[in-house]
């Protein structure tokens, strides 16, 4: 039977480290909304997460929960039916799913049950592959602190101390989320080859 892992971590934690290592490996398929991993015909994706970039998020503290929720649920349907549609012929690892979108809803004031309950219904992954990167690290990483989305950090301007504190809550809602699916931590404050070992060991149990 194939297996279906989702890969979490917190913002700026490294995760394309571990992306790219599955995206070389022939037995995996990865599902994820990064522009390069989306295939065409789901183009509106790319294009959707373009201006959620470049216009939208620096909006969403004036917008409604409501209609927050709403933009971050075609990303999760998406992935919903690229896990679905991959899992057919092979393993499948997806990028964060909806653990961590719901997080980032929940910290910012969409706790909508219409909205999280349901995103709650879909398929369960057979385990999680946490990147804990302490956000301290993931903070000497940013190289602009005004290049932060609005949803990475807290206040009203981007700080370090405003990114660190939103990411550790948003470390402890994506482990409520996931407290009942089986989860490995991968070393993401250790070297590339440190984590890859890691990663190895875990698929290797």
């Amino acid at each position: 039977m194939n297996k279906f892992y989702v890969l979490l971590a917190g913002d700026n934690a490294g995760k394309s480290t571990v992306l790219n290592y599955f995206l070389e490996r022939q037995d995996w398929q990865v599902a994820s909304y990064d522009a390069v991993n989306v295939p065409e015909e789901y183009r509106i994706i790319r294009d959707i997460d373009d201006s959620m970039e470049t216009h939208t998020l620096k909006y969403f503290p004036q917008f409604s929960t409501e209609f927050k929720s709403s933009l971050y649920a075609p990303y999760i349907y998406y992935l919903r039916d690229q896990v679905q549609e991959k899992l057919k012929t092979g393993n499948v690892l997806c990028n964060s799913y909806y653990y961590k979108i719901l997080a980032k809803d929940f910290l910012q004031g969409g706790d909508n049950p219409s909205f999280h309950n349901e995103w709650r219904k879909l398929p369960k992954p057979d385990r999680i592959l946490f990147l804990d990167t302490p956000p301290e690290v993931a903070a000497s990483r940013i190289e602009d602190i005004f290049s932060l989305f609005s949803n990475e950090y807290e206040g009203e301007v981007p700080s370090v101390t405003g990114f660190v504190s939103f990411q550790h809550k948003l470390k402890e809602r994506m482990l409520y989320e996931t407290k009942d699916i089986p989860t490995v931590f991968l070393p993401g404050d250790k070297s590339v080859a440190e984590i890859l070992t890691a990663l190895e060991q875990a698929l290797q149990e």
